[in-house]
């Protein structure tokens, strides 16, 4: 599979927790599902009045959650392509959602500047967090199990990134060191790095348990970086942005591997296949590209 050409610019792309549907946001409002045996569509999810910013899957892989920039966040049942909840309460365009790894709670988050913690057992909202004083970029949950207390790591506009507690929406710490604007955070798989990409071109890696030290700085990239995914493994770390390339590097010594090009507009998403072989990327060009 070299890429998937969408007729509109694809915004999210997000692999199914078993590895067998991959979920495609677009700018039409619309989610595709592919079928990853064969790559053909097997659903189309319509609902959204405006673009899909962000998806995520349930550990189970039987709901998934989207948010759009029409200021609402959907539920669907991934068995029968049906609407559960539509979460209402953001001011403002939604940039981002996430699942815990429980599949009891979920995230969303935009440029209404607040953090909303969500009960998926009934559909209502726990908490709404302001601590951010610009847009928020990006949500990551850490993995289960990694803590006592459950992690949400989130990014700003103000040039940082934040650790709160899901249980009690407290801040428990600032993460400072960026010179411009945080697109986005990521959990490593077992939960103790957390990597920020930014406008400054830099992507850091956070030791989650000083809550507060970069063990890196990555450079590399010659504009900003908007997307950063750990691979499943927790070997690699992929990065990309508006200078058009993907590119990889060592997640334990910080070093770059290798630099893919291909796209021709700036790559908006990275997401790593189970296995962590592949990466795909996607970009405001409308393609999604597979790199092994």
């Amino acid at each position: 599979m070299p890429y998937l050409k969408e007729n509109t610019y694809v915004r999210s792309c997000l692999y199914s927790p078993n590895g067998k549907s991959l979920a495609v946001g677009l700018r039409n409002g619309r989610i595709n599902i592919y079928n990853t045996s064969t790559w053909t569509t097997t659903d189309t999810y319509a609902g959204h009045k405006k673009e899909v910013s962000n998806l995520a899957y349930s550990p189970t892989s039987h709901q998934l959650l989207s948010g759009s920039y029409d200021n609402t966040v959907r539920l669907w049942d991934c068995e029968n392509g049906a609407c559960i909840f539509v979460l209402e309460g953001h001011t403002d365009e939604v940039w981002v959602v996430a699942f815990s790894p429980s599949g009891k709670q979920a995230a969303s988050a935009g440029k209404d500047k607040t953090l909303r913690l969500w009960d998926f057992q009934a559909g209502a909202n726990l908490f709404v967090l302001t601590d951010h004083a610009e847009w928020i970029r990006s949500i990551s949950y850490s993995p289960d199990g990694h803590a006592i207390v459950q992690w949400i790591a989130t990014c700003s506009s103000d040039n940082t990134a934040k650790v709160w507690s899901a249980a009690t929406g407290s801040v428990l710490s600032v993460f400072t060191g960026h010179g411009f604007c945080v697109f986005q955070v990521a959990f490593s798989p077992n939960g103790l790095q957390l990597a920020s990409c930014s406008l400054d071109c830099t992507i850091r890696l956070w030791d989650v348990s000083t809550l507060g030290q970069a063990d890196f700085v990555l450079r590399g990239h010659t504009e900003r970086v908007s997307a950063v995914a750990f691979s499943a493994d927790g070997r690699w770390i992929a990065t990309g942005g508006k200078d058009k390339t993907v590119r990889l590097w060592d997640a334990r010594s910080g070093i770059l591997d290798r630099v893919l090009e291909g796209h021709n507009h700036d790559v908006l998403f990275l997401v790593f296949s189970l296995n962590s072989h592949r990466v795909l990327s996607g970009s405001r060009d409308g393609a999604i590209r597979a790199w092994d």
